[in-house]
């Protein structure tokens, strides 16, 4: 019925089909650059997959959630909606991702000494936000484990991750900088034991 190892290119508003079935995809914010949730069309109705995302109406990016198309399926009936958010059992809703940034602007304000910060690898977003602040006060930015310098390498090369000139250095390039002028992304947001964040701590 499928045809293996088949990579469909597509986007949002541009019907494909896979074994039969018509699918379309529409974006929705998240995290990653792109994100989108899917909309497959069997015989029996329609199935809705969110993918994971985030209601954000201030996204960095400037990419929100497409409201509009999520209100038009929904218009048409849903037989099965597949939907995952972090946090989404917690009454409430979640903040912007640009309060991220007023925090993140406070703490290197107030920070004598080296800023080291940890995020998903894949969050362009955030780690766009801290260049930004660290170049406005002052600071250079290393990026600093595989998988974030190979993600933000990518995503420079695809233009999804600009930042002022000269303010990214290599990590090679730490210890000839003053702690004051420095800022260091690094990986390990989830305690992983191997990341360049517990080897940091384990000196």
């Amino acid at each position: 019925m499928f045809e293996a190892n088949v990579v469909v290119i597509t986007r949002p508003g541009a019907p494909f089909t896979i074994g039969g079935l018509r699918c379309d995809s529409y974006y929705v914010c998240h995290s990653i650059p792109d994100a989108v949730g899917l909309t497959v069309e069997t015989p029996y109705g329609t199935i809705v997959h969110s993918g994971d995302w985030k209601f954000d109406h201030t996204p960095v990016d400037g990419r929100q959630t497409d409201f509009g198309r999520l209100a038009a399926i929904a218009a048409k009936g849903v037989l099965l909606l597949m939907s995952d958010s972090t946090r989404a059992e917690v009454p409430g809703y979640t903040q912007s991702e640009r309060h991220v940034a007023e925090m993140f602007d406070g703490i290197m304000s107030r920070a004598p000494g080296r800023v080291i910060t940890t995020t998903f690898a894949s969050n362009i977003s955030r780690i766009r936000q801290i260049v930004e602040i660290a170049a406005a006060w002052g600071r250079k930015t290393a990026i600093v484990g595989r998988s974030m310098e190979n993600y933000t390498k990518t995503a420079r090369e695809l233009g999804y991750l600009e930042y002022p000139e000269g303010s990214i250095v290599h990590p090679n390039e730490i210890g000839k900088l003053a702690d004051h002028e420095l800022c260091i992304i690094t990986t390990g947001s989830q305690g992983e034991p191997t990341s360049a964040l517990s080897r940091m701590a384990l000196g």
